[in-house]
């Protein structure tokens, strides 16, 4: 055969499919770089980088176990802390589950939860915050005080001791349980310690100082850079701070990243 791929070229790139290209676990041979240098033979030194399993059935249901074993019912959020537990906001559990670093999953909240969709851990004290997508609220599990540790493997289990938002779906400012809160979906800390909160045309910020504020956004769904409050954010649903305090912000109905 003279032609083992199917090539797709234009101005900007060059595409392979077919032959030995057709098994994710195959090197690329050196006659695809048409355009560019073989990465072995670029001046950087090639990074490989594996995709592993961590744990998870691969259908839906409930299951605290190991590895494969265990179940998820639409996972939607992670977290990580400092010792290495990943935490798993189980939208449909609803729970928040938890995969040890020996692949051990163990369901660490559960009362309370309607359909909790981000989490967040904090770095050093290791308490959880919960966003509650359709109840409108943020909730803070902390670790002191704390309730019984759910599993040898487990970190302390924290106990819910606030939350922000009154339950409706609306904005308003104010003291935490005074302030109301739109659809939130994702959480990030920023670097002063607070809790930014993404919601649909907002970022909203929970402050050490207890109170529930808009920090970016206008409330109209679109994309349009400006001031704060004078920006427009379209479908905020993700954010995330680098240890600059820089933020970046996924708008999921316009399809932008924000910076």
């Amino acid at each position: 055969r003279t032609k083992i791929y199917s090539r797709d070229r234009n101005l900007w790139h060059i595409s392979h499919e077919g032959g030995e290209l057709e098994s994710p676990a195959n090197a690329p041979p050196e006659d695809v770089w048409m355009m560019t240098a073989d990465p072995t033979a670029a001046p950087d030194t090639p990074q490989e980088i594996s995709v592993g399993f961590v744990a998870g059935s691969g259908t839906d249901g409930f299951n605290d176990a190991s590895g494969a074993t265990a179940q998820f019912n639409k996972p939607t959020g992670l977290a990580i802390d400092a010792n290495g537990y990943v935490f798993v906001a189980n939208l449909l559990g609803p729970n928040v589950r938890m995969i040890a670093p020996d692949g051990v999953v163990t369901t660490l909240l559960s009362t309370g939860l309607t359909e909790p969709l981000g989490v967040a851990v904090h770095p050093t004290s290791g308490d959880v915050y919960v966003t509650e997508f359709r109840a409108h609220k943020v909730l803070a599990f902390q670790t002191s005080p704390s309730a019984p540790t759910a599993s040898p493997t487990a970190p302390t289990l924290p106990a819910l001791t606030w939350r922000a938002g009154d339950g409706t779906q609306d904005h308003s400012d104010g003291s935490l349980l005074a302030a109301a809160l739109e659809a939130p979906y994702h959480l990030a800390f920023d670097v002063g310690g607070d809790i930014v909160v993404a919601e649909p045309t907002r970022l909203r910020r929970i402050t050490i100082l207890g109170r529930a504020d808009t920090f970016v956004g206008n409330g109209i769904n679109a994309h349009t850079p400006g001031m704060r409050l004078r920006a427009s954010l379209g479908g905020a649903t993700g954010v995330a701070v680098d240890p600059a305090g820089t933020m970046f912000v996924a708008e999921f109905t316009v399809c932008v990243v924000s910076e």
